[in-house]
């Protein structure tokens, strides 16, 4: 079993983006949060598939299909996954659920310094947990768009007129914060859809394998 990081299991008592501490709003006293043993029972929500939980089942088939050196990176806040696939992430940011409330500019240098780290070590396999993070009222920053009839298309004027659409539509109704971090996740989304193919859907969570050579 890989030993992973302290705060994986038992939490941070403060926001490593805010520098907030974490309080009970019963007592008002200061607590350890986001931490695994304390995200149990929510990152186990999901519905069993054949006895286990989505992110166990995502988890366990990465580990049977790869090495213990190859890398993975979990988008969003599943950090159980890491935990079945006894993998580790070639980035100091393995995981986060607070994406929906950074300001675009400083979300879109966490995007380059994160793709900066993806791109010189390659994780053989990501996941997109399509989890609707806190605020829970936004729809997910996905790494490739699901629409009505599967993911979106990889032609690019397709790609051109949805991101105008989808990013006029999130202006709308949830303000140009919300729309400028959409646009901030564009590299991420070409560095998923020019190196990655789709394995399949594990529950909500979708994965994506490393191509031998990049797409054309």
């Amino acid at each position: 079993m890989i030993i992973m990081s302290w705060h994986i299991f038992f939490g941070i008592k403060r926001s490593p983006y805010s520098g907030t501490l974490y309080t009970n709003p019963n007592t008002g006293l200061v607590e350890r949060q986001r931490g695994y043993l304390q995200k149990i029972s929510e990152i186990s929500s999901g519905k069993r598939q054949g006895g286990k939980y989505p992110w166990e089942a995502v988890g366990e088939y990465i580990r049977d299909n790869t090495e213990p050196s190859d890398k993975i990176y979990v988008w969003g806040w599943y950090p159980g996954i890491y935990v079945a696939a006894q993998r580790l992430a070639p980035t100091s940011w393995p995981f986060t659920s607070e994406m929906h409330t950074k300001k675009p500019e400083r979300f879109a240098n966490d995007i380059k310094g994160l793709l900066a780290d993806l791109k010189a070590n390659k994780p053989k396999y990501i996941v997109d947990s399509r989890k609707r993070h806190f605020p829970n009222d936004r729809p997910p920053l996905e790494l490739w768009p699901v629409t009505g009839n599967g993911l979106l298309s990889a032609d690019e004027r397709v790609i051109k007129q949805y991101d105008i659409e989808y990013a006029k539509m999130l202006r709308e109704r949830f303000g140009d914060d919300e729309a400028g971090r959409y646009e901030a996740m564009k590299p991420f989304r070409e560095f998923v859809r020019n190196n990655y193919k789709v394995v399949r859907a594990f529950g909500s969570h979708i994965l994506f394998e490393l191509r031998s050579s990049p797409a054309g």
